[in-house]
C-alpha cells in the first residue's frame, strides 16, 4: 500500500491501494486495489474497488463504483456508483453518476453523461451533451455533440450527427455528415453537411438513395496519502526510472520505465515502457515501447512490444505486438494477435491470434478468435464471427450472426429487416435489401434512377451480324401478366403486385443471348433492355411485309382498272 499527501487515505482500512495527493481517497474505508493520483482524486470513495483515477479531482465523488479508469483533470468527477467506465482527458465523463461500461477519450468527451451506458466517445467534445443515451459509438471531434437521449447511433467523422438530439439507430459517416439530421434510422455517407449526401438511406423503410451516377460493371437484376504500511519503490537497476507503488518495478532492469501502481511492471526487462494501474504489465519481461493504463492492463504480456492498452483488464493475456486496445476487457484473451485496433468495452474480447483487425464499439468483434483483416464498427458489430476474415460490418449489431469471410454488412440491427446493404467480396456482389445477390448489384425492391446508359459504341464491337427472321421467333414468346410466388419471396424480394413480362425459358429457346442464370438452382433472368434490338428488327420485318402487301394491292387495283 502506498499513501502520500495531506489527509490522503485518512480513513482507509483496505489493502492494495495507492493514494498520492491532497485529500486523495480521504473517505476510503473498505475499497481495495485502487490507484488514485492527484488533488482530491477519489476523495469520497468509500467502498469502490479496482479503480484507477489520475488527475486533479478525477473520480472525486465516486463512492462504490468499481472497475473504473479515469485519467485527466475532472475526469469522472461526479461518478458515484457507475462502474466499468474508461474516461481519458480533461472533463471527460465529468457528470457521469451511475452510467456503466462507457469509454470516453478526448477532452470534454461525454461530460454531461449521467446514466448513459455502453457508449464509446472518441475525440474532443464527442457526445458532449449526452445524458442518458446508450450504446452509441461517436468517433471524431464534436461527433454527436448535441445527442442527449439518442441510442444505438454510430457517427464517424468530425461533427458528424452534431445536432441529432434524440434520434436512434443512425449511421453517419464523414466530415460534418448528418449534422442537421434530427430523425432516427438514417444512413448518411458524404464529406459535408449536405441534406443530399452521396449515399442516403432509411433503415426503417428499407430505402437507399444514391445522389450521383452509379456505374455498374456487369449485370444488374432489379426486383421490386499518510503512509500506512506497504512500500514505495523509487529506483532499481534500470536507468531513468519512475516507479511509484508497492512492488512497482521491483525487479526492473529495463531503461526509461514509468510504472505506477501495485506490482506494475514487477519483472520488467524491456525498455521505454509505461504501466499505470494495479498489476498493469506485471508479467512483462522483454516487451518494449508499451503503454498499459488501467488495473490488470496487459498483466500477462511477456514479450509483446509497441502495444497501447487502456482500461481495466484490457489486453489482459496479450503477447502480440503493435496492438491498440482501449476499453475495459478489450482484447481480454488476445495472445499472439498483432496489428489490431480494438476500441470499446469487450471489443475483440475473445481474439487470440487474429491480426490486422479494427473493432470499434462495445463488444464489437466479441467472439473473434483467429479471424483477420476484419473491420467492425458499431455496438456488437460482428459479435459472433469467430474465424471469418476480410469482413466489413458497419452499424449497431451489423453482421451480428455472420460467421464466414469476405462479407459486407451495413445495418442498424441484427435482424434481416435491419440490413440495408449486403456484399460478398469473394463473389464481387452487392445486395440492397437482400442477402442473396445474384449479380454485381442486386436490388430487392423498386429502384429509381435518372438513366441506365449501356455501352454500345460500334468501335467496341466485332463480328457484327444483323438479326434475321425474328418474327417467327417472337411468335414463340408470350407476353404475360403474373405475380411473384413464395419461392421468389424467400430470396428477400417484393411480391404481391401484378407484373408484366415474359417467360425466361421461352426467350432462352429462341434468343439464348438474352438469358442469364443466378443462384445454385440457376434461376433464369431476362435482359429486357437488350430485347430492344430484337424488337427493332421485328418492326423492320413487319414494315417490309406491309410494303410488299401494299405493292400487291396497288398492282391488283391497277389491273382491275
Amino acid at each position: 500500500m502506498t499513501i502520500i499527501g495531506s489527509n490522503a487515505g485518512r480513513n482507509n482500512t483496505a489493502d492494495f491501494n495507492m493514494f498520492i495527493g491532497t485529500m486523495v481517497g480521504y473517505d476510503n474505508t473498505n475499497g481495495h486495489s485502487n490507484t488514485f493520483i492527484g488533488y482530491y482524486a477519489g476523495r469520497y470513495n468509500s467502498g469502490g474497488s479496482t479503480n484507477t483515477f489520475i488527475g486533479r479531482e478525477a473520480g472525486r465523488d465516486n463512492t462504490s463504483g468499481g472497475n473504473n479508469t479515469f485519467v485527466g483533470f475532472n475526469a469522472g468527477l461526479n461518478n458515484t456508483t457507475g462502474h466499468s467506465n474508461t474516461f481519458l482527458g480533461k472533463d471527460t465523463g465529468v457528470w457521469n453518476d451511475t452510467g456503466n461500461s462507457n469509454t470516453f477519450v478526448g477532452r470534454g468527451s461525454g461530460p454531461f453523461n449521467t446514466v448513459g451506458r455502453d457508449n464509446v466517445f472518441l475525440d474532443t467534445y464527442s457526445g458532449y451533451q449526452n445524458t442518458t443515451g446508450r450504446e452509441n459509438v461517436f468517433l471524431g471531434s464534436g461527433t454527436g455533440y448535441e445527442n442527449t437521449t439518442g441510442n444505438f447511433n454510430t457517427f464517424l467523422g468530425r461533427w458528424a450527427g452534431r445536432f441529432n438530439q434524440t434520434g436512434e439507430g443512425n449511421v453517419f459517416i464523414g466530415y460534418n455528415v448528418g449534422s442537421n439530421e434530427t430523425g432516427s434510422n438514417k444512413l448518411y455517407i458524404d464529406n459535408s453537411s449536405t441534406d443530399t449526401p452521396l449515399i442516403y438511406g432509411q433503415f426503417d423503410t428499407d430505402s437507399l438513395d444514391i445522389n450521383g451516377e452509379l456505374d455498374v460493371r456487369g449485370g444488374i437484376n432489379i426486383g421490386a496519502n499518510y503512509k500506512i504500511g506497504g512500500s514505495t519503490v523509487l529506483s532499481t537497476e534500470g536507468t531513468m526510472s519512475t516507479l511509484v507503488g508497492a512492488n512497482a518495478g521491483t525487479n526492473n532492469t529495463g531503461s526509461s520505465p514509468t510504472f505506477v501502481g501495485f506490482n506494475a511492471g514487477l519483472n520488467n526487462e524491456g525498455d521505454f515502457n509505461t504501466f499505470v494501474g494495479v498489476y498493469s504489465g506485471q508479467s512483462n519481461t522483454t516487451g518494449t515501447n508499451n503503454t498499459f493504463i488501467g488495473m490488470n492492463a496487459g498483466q500477462f504480456n511477456v514479450s509483446g512490444s509497441q502495444n497501447t492498452f487502456v482500461g481495466r483488464l484490457c489486453g489482459y493475456n496479450s503477447l502480440g505486438a503493435q496492438n491498440t486496445f482501449v476499453g475495459q476487457q478489450a482484447a481480454y484473451n488476445n495472445t499472439t494477435g498483432s496489428y489490431n485496433t480494438f476500441l470499446g468495452r469487450t471489443a475483440g474480447y475473445a481474439n487470440t491470434t487474429g491480426i490486422y483487425n479494427t473493432f470499434l464499439g462495445y463488444a464489437a468483434g466479441y467472439d473473434n478468435v483467429g479471424g483477420s483483416y476484419n473491420t467492425c464498427v458499431g455496438r456488437s458489430a460482428g459479435a459472433h464471427n469467430v474465424s471469418g476474415s476480410y469482413n466489413v460490418f458497419l452499424g449497431y449489431e451489423a453482421g451480428f450472426n455472420e460467421t464466414t469471410s469476405n462479407k459486407l454488412y451495413i445495418a442498424n440491427g441484427r435482424d434481416a429487416n435491419d440490413l440495408l446493404i449486403y456484399g460478398d467480396f469473394s463473389a464481387r456482389r452487392v445486395g440492397v435489401l437482400t442477402t442473396t445477390p445474384g449479380y454485381p448489384l442486386d436490388i430487392a425492391g423498386a429502384c429509381h434512377a435518372t438513366t441506365f446508359p449501356t455501352s454500345s459504341d460500334e468501335r467496341l464491337k466485332e463480328n457484327v451480324t444483323q438479326l434475321a427472321n425474328v418474327l417467327d421467333k417472337l411468335e414463340r414468346i408470350r407476353g404475360v401478366s403474373f405475380e411473384w410466388n413464395e419461392l421468389y419471396e424467400s430470396f428477400g424480394r417484393s411480391t404481391g403486385r401484378k407484373e408484366i413480362g415474359v417467360i425466361a425459358q421461352e426467350v432462352e429457346a429462341v434468343f439464348p443471348e438474352l438469358v442469364t442464370s443466378w443462384g445454385e438452382e440457376e434461376y433464369r433472368a431476362v435482359d429486357y433492355g437488350r430485347m430492344t434490338g430484337v424488337l427493332i428488327e421485328a418492326i423492320k420485318e413487319l414494315r417490309a411485309e406491309n410494303d410488299a402487301l401494299k405493292k400487291r394491292i396497288e398492282a391488283l387495283e391497277n389491273a382491275a382498272d
